[in-house]
């Protein structure tokens, strides 16, 4: 008898089994395990009927992986993790007929608090807000995700992102990273065709970790803002050797740093680290206590073909021993005024030549400016200087 029990019991708990799976599978999220524990690839088809994203992710234990295919119509929220959203490199997700909502902190996907998060191999395309949005303490990688047409691609407030292959083009503001969020750059990020914030840390920090940086053509007065206390870093970490950062061809001013800084580590000689070219604007800002840092030398800074190279003013502080390149810039090199300069010659030299009309002015300094110019900086033409500057070195006024 007691047997007899024991296998009705078993063939009840089967169909059980067979039946949750056939469920599962007529939702249209078909699962199976693939790891220890919680751990389960979900598969979605979003060109299919009846198929959801959004639902999936409610559904997905911690650890599962979702890998979509189609194009989605719907907003994603995500507020737990560890969670992997793999598009596999075609998928996409589309707010164009998705209702608008409110214009900010409305991500086509959002991040909410989940840490663990990785969107990869997806376009997010047509939001009237943030095409993915990080709020309240989340923590996520984008890898191989192309943004098109957000009023802002990504926005993290309070939050921490890796970009590992990221594309932004077109919108208002392309990155921007707000309240003590930071963002390190492992892999190529490439963003254009902005109109107003291509690249923008406020109170946050950056960091450039191997990867590359590149804003280029967008029609913005800033292109890469560095505010509020804000820093931009390229460290001394051997994997981050061969990262850069590149601002060129840009309608506007290349880099501004506002209370904020740009500083590079100790990195491998003559790796080209940071560039600003061929800006309609000034090539580097630097304003009310922004600060330039390349204590180390081991970086470069290359500032060329704008109309200025670096523009300094109240309370700007540029420091650099060594890897500094300012040249071709049509009406000057370093100009600056309220300001503390200290140029000194590293293991990567300094060079300051062929800037303004005929070469003549790569240095203008004025109103109180401190400058110290040691021995093996080349600069091309005399300081122009007024008589309010404090000037030592090899090269005074």
């Amino acid at each position: 008898m007691k047997t007899e029990l024991h296998t009705i019991s078993n063939a009840g708990i089967a169909l059980a089994l067979i039946a949750s799976m056939f469920a599962a599978g007529s939702a249209g999220e078909w699962k199976k395990p693939s790891g220890p524990h919680h751990s389960k690839t979900y598969h979605v088809d979003c060109d299919k009927p009846n198929r959801s994203l959004a639902r999936t992710v409610k559904r997905a234990g911690p650890g599962g992986t979702i890998k979509v295919k189609g194009t989605c119509n719907e907003r994603i929220r995500i507020t737990r993790g560890p969670l992997t959203i793999d598009g596999l490199g075609s998928a996409v997700i589309d707010g164009t007929s998705v209702t608008p909502g409110d214009v900010e902190f409305n991500g086509l996907i959002t991040v909410d608090g989940a840490q663990g998060v990785t969107i990869r191999g997806v376009t997010l395309q047509n939001n009237p807000a943030e095409g993915v949005l990080g709020v309240g303490g989340a923590s996520f990688t984008l890898e191989d995700v192309n943004l098109l047409g957000h009023f802002r691609g990504v926005l993290l407030s309070s939050s921490s992102a890796e970009l590992d292959g990221v594309t932004i083009t077109g919108g208002a503001v392309g990155f921007q990273a707000t309240t003590g969020s930071s963002v390190v750059v492992t892999g190529n990020v490439d963003i254009s065709m902005v109109l107003t914030e291509p690249f923008t840390l406020i109170d946050s920090s950056g960091e450039v970790r191997g990867g590359n940086l590149n804003i280029h053509d967008n029609l913005a007065i800033w292109n890469l803002i560095v505010v509020g206390g804000s820093t931009l870093t390229i460290l001394g970490y051997e994997v981050s050797a061969q990262g850069e950062i590149s601002v060129s061809s840009n309608q506007g001013a290349g880099i501004l740093l506002a209370n904020g800084a740009l500083e590079i580590g100790g990195v491998t000689p003559l790796t080209p680290v940071v560039e600003s070219i061929g800006n309609a604007g000034p090539g580097i800002v630097v304003t009310a206590g922004g600060k330039v840092l390349n204590a180390a030398g081991w970086g470069r800074i290359v500032v060329m073909n704008n109309p200025v190279g670096i523009d300094a003013s109240a309370g700007a502080v540029i420091w650099a021993n060594g890897g500094v390149e300012i040249s071709g810039n049509a009406d000057g090199g370093l100009v600056a005024s309220d300001s503390a300069v200290s140029l000194n010659p590293g293991i990567n030299p300094i060079s300051i030549t062929g800037n303004g009309p005929g070469g003549s002015n790569d240095v203008d300094l004025s109103f109180g400016v401190r400058s110290t110019i040691g021995p093996g900086v080349t600069i091309g033409s005399p300081l122009v200087c007024d008589t309010t500057v404090l000037s030592q070195g090899s090269a005074t006024c």
